[in-house]
């Protein structure tokens, strides 16, 4: 008896996709999802880009494909799919193009005209069904992916905010609400490329505070509590549009703090980046690079929460 799979939030197909192996197919495929989805896209050598997907969202080219999948529980996890060829199409044309030459060949009624001529009497290529993928449109089938979004994307970033990493609180007198978050969910599209945060990684992550709800003005304070021990020494953060570096979220916290009037909205984008080769001198570089090598090494994750807590303002 076929063991039941446990729907997590996703399906390829109609059909929950397995996590431990290629999910193959031989035709498009429709991916239907409750959460975030986003397809991963070679760039360059150990490089990729994380392209968001709507649900619904069709894969027709054949190759092999990574979805990136966020459900509603903040769980992640990463699909295989692999969109065998359509070459079988082109088989089966030429079986059917041989069975009506022989049947042609074996029927006395044109016997009268060559078989050359006899062929082309009896056959209309222009209705033919043929459906064959040129090569060269699977060569730049990732470019066109990209250019479907590449609009949205630069629009996100030259408003300076990235939506897809948007954290949203509704701010009321003497209410406090959290989010938790996982770093590595708001890396920037360059920083894939080994599935976890390393030096020279950055991103970003835009914190919500709406009063929509609220009667009276509110003074909001918003801080940060660690879920996951070990943030990396060299790791910053920043507050998008002031000059200013905090080595800890508790000392990013401390300007975190503010006034929001009644039916509004505040959006802060913390920007956090681990550059590496920092140091004043070579000897600080060096001793800094060690530092970065062990922590990369032994960093699975960094998760934290988010918690704002709102009073009424005087």
């Amino acid at each position: 008896m076929k063991k039941e799979e446990k729907y997590y939030g996703i399906y390829f197909n109609e059909e929950i996709p397995k996590l431990d192996q290629k999910n193959q197919f031989d035709k498009e495929v429709t991916i239907k999802f409750e959460g975030k989805a986003y397809l991963i896209v070679p760039k360059e050598e150990n490089k990729f880009e994380k392209i968001e997907i709507e649900n619904e969202y069709q894969l027709k080219k054949e190759g092999d494909y990574e979805i990136e999948f966020v459900n509603g529980e903040n769980e992640m996890y990463h699909l295989q799919i692999k969109i065998k060829s359509s070459f079988f199409l082109l088989l089966l044309f030429l079986f059917l193009f041989g069975a009506v030459i022989a049947f042609l060949f074996c029927n006395p009624a044109f016997q009268d005209k060559s078989p050359l001529a006899q062929v082309f009497d009896s056959i209309n290529l222009s209705v033919l069904p043929l459906n064959i993928g040129k090569k060269g449109e699977d060569e730049h089938f990732f470019e066109d992916v990209e250019s479907k979004r590449s609009n949205e994307i630069h629009e996100k970033q030259n408003k300076k905010t990235n939506l897809e990493n948007e954290y949203n609180f509704d701010v009321f007198f003497e209410k406090e609400s959290s989010h938790e978050i996982d770093l590595f969910q708001t890396i920037s599209a360059e920083g894939l490329a080994k599935r976890k945060i390393l030096p020279g990684d950055s991103g970003s992550f835009l914190i919500v505070l709406s009063t929509q709800k609220s009667k009276v003005d509110v003074e909001y304070e918003i801080k940060f509590e660690d879920l996951t021990k070990g943030k990396p020494t060299n790791l910053n953060f920043e507050i998008r549009g002031e000059n200013q570096t905090y080595a800890t979220l508790q000392e990013l916290a401390s300007s975190l703090k503010g006034k929001i009037s009644k039916h509004a909205k505040k959006k802060i984008v913390i920007d956090w980046k681990w550059p590496y080769e920092t140091g004043e001198n070579q000897k600080l570089i060096t001793e800094n690079d060690t530092i970065d090598t062990v922590e990369a090494e032994k960093l699975n994750c960094y998760q934290f929460k988010i918690v704002v807590t709102g009073k009424e303002s005087v």
